[in-house]
């Protein structure tokens, strides 16, 4: 009676695509290749041609350049904000302060 089941564990088989499953698959493996082809840049334009020495040279100045002031930016926000946690942490032991004392005068 077991014998007619098929195992659990088994891949079931594949049937072969016929008729219009077949042109389906066709045709989406075809316009898959047409949009891989124009995705990719065929006929695209050619690259531009390598900077010169000069040009380079002058961009890594400028990025250099930038660097520069952002780091002198950061700088002086990076001193800001110290400047703002000791006046904060200052604030904060004369807050802790007048309480001690206010609470000593109940």
């Amino acid at each position: 009676m077991a014998a007619h089941r098929r195992s659990a564990h088994r891949k079931p088989k594949q049937r072969p695509l016929t008729g219009s499953a077949a042109r389906t698959a066709a045709t989406l493996a075809l316009a898959g290749a047409a949009t891989a082809g124009s995705v990719t840049g065929a006929g695209a334009a050619p690259a531009e041609p390598a900077p010169t020495a000069t040009q380079v040279r002058a961009k890594v100045d400028r990025l250099y350049h930038d660097a520069e002031v952002a780091t002198e930016k950061y700088n002086g926000a990076k001193e800001a904000a110290a400047t703002a946690t000791r006046a904060v942490d200052a604030l904060a032991d004369e807050a802790a302060r007048r309480t001690a004392r206010l609470n000593t005068a109940r």
